[in-house]
């Protein structure tokens, strides 16, 4: 936040996904929470453009005396928020109360109604590897109710996952 308001430059070390070790002087723009994780949105002096940088793969930051001027940028030009092209499945939840904070952070206030004390929320949601495990973030505060191919996908992870665990009794 310091390098940010002060425009100051950032000499970085960092672990990629694919577990390599890079080292990088940037310049930092913006903080970014997104799905539980924190990102720095940066130039990079390297790539002479804009990045992402995951804060939890960061190991080692070095707080230049360099100051830089700030480069224009819009919400659309951060690669974090670009939709990707995903097929969209129709998708119908029933959230606790309990769990009606985290539906909300996830899907927004404007998706999810309110009946009989149950919280619903009838969407498209991208029909990816993520979409499973987010919904099981929310343990027993939500239900599938549709579509039924989700809920068996569900079920067979979870028997999966039971099943390692019963393993190592």
């Amino acid at each position: 936040e310091e390098s940010i308001k002060k425009r100051l430059v950032l000499g970085i070390r960092y672990q990629t996904e694919t577990g390599e070790k890079q080292e990088e002087k940037i310049e930092p723009h913006a903080l970014i929470y997104k799905q539980n994780v924190w990102y720095l949105y940066a130039f990079c002096h390297a790539s002479r453009s804009f990045e992402s940088y995951r804060l939890g793969g960061i190991f080692s930051i070095e707080l230049t005396q360099a100051v830089f001027r700030k480069r224009p940028f819009s919400r659309e030009h951060i690669s974090l928020f670009q939709e990707k092209h995903f097929d969209k499945i129709a998708v119908r939840l029933a959230f606790s109360p309990e769990a009606y904070l985290d539906a909300q952070n996830w899907l927004g206030v404007e998706n999810l109604k309110k009946k009989n004390g149950v919280w619903y929320a009838d969407l498209l949601l991208p029909d990816n590897e993520s979409l499973p495990k987010k919904i099981l973030s929310f343990g027993a505060g939500v239900k599938i109710l549709e579509p039924i191919a989700l809920k068996e996908k569900i079920v067979a992870m979870v028997k999966t996952l039971a099943a390692d665990y019963e393993e190592t009794k």
